[in-house]
């Protein structure tokens, strides 16, 4: 026995099709978020074991070990910036300490071997907040590592030298900051903006409501997720 096809209407078809876009539209950004939120458990993921492992480092070769942080506010930021973005990157370097200068500085000596630029998503940032202290009320800013060498933007075989901001571990685990309890790390959703090729950028498009911290403890070492 045969039994007749229903053809549908092209009133049903659209009817479906509207449906089909409202149940999008409504489960598009849940997905959204999803996505942004792995992004920036990935990144504190990424800083976690780099500050375990530079730790380790620190200790095992009796050497000063620094995570650096790139930031807007590294010296020749623009050169920088073609080069690879701030706010987006870190690497582990070794470095030397001049304890005999005031304030103590501590200068670029050598990459650490095998380990190389960690890029982040372009949906997110990290960077170095002013930490915790007690006293004085205002902590003193992370310090600098002086003379990082990066390949220039325009000739690969020669380098460019940047101060940039870090969380530097000495040979007894511990961290070096002046002053201060502890430097927070502050991972989240944020896009990097500038106003132009020739102007310092804006700061990030902070996002609160998607963010980890990383607070590193003066004394031990030792860091907190918050």
């Amino acid at each position: 026995m045969n039994r007749a096809c229903k053809n549908y209407t092209l009133v049903e078809i659209l009817v479906t099709l509207a449906i089909v876009g409202i149940l999008l539209g409504i489960s598009l950004p849940a997905y959204q978020k999803i996505f942004k939120g792995n992004a920036v458990d990935a990144v504190a993921r990424n800083i976690g074991s780099s500050l375990t492992l530079a730790r380790s480092k620190a200790i095992t070769s009796r050497n000063y070990v620094a995570v650096l942080f790139p930031d807007d506010e590294s010296s020749d930021w623009v050169n920088f910036k073609t080069y690879k973005q701030p706010f987006r990157m870190i690497r582990m370097c070794y470095v030397t300490k001049d304890s005999s200068a005031s304030p103590t500085t501590y200068e670029f000596k050598s990459w650490v071997p095998g380990n190389e630029w960690i890029i982040f998503p372009e949906t997110t940032s990290a960077y170095i907040t002013t930490g915790h202290s007690s006293s004085p009320p205002t902590p003193p800013a992370p310090p600098l590592v002086k003379k990082v060498q990066i390949p220039d933007k325009s000739n690969p075989s020669t380098t460019v030298e940047f101060d940039i901001k870090a969380v530097i571990f000495n040979p007894y685990g511990s961290i070096e900051y002046s002053g201060g309890d502890s430097i927070i790390i502050r991972a989240l959703e944020a896009v990097y903006q500038q106003t132009s090729a020739n102007a310092p950028p804006l700061e990030p498009n902070l996002s609160t409501d998607n963010k980890l911290d990383y607070e590193i403890f003066k004394f031990t070492g030792s860091y907190e997720v918050q």
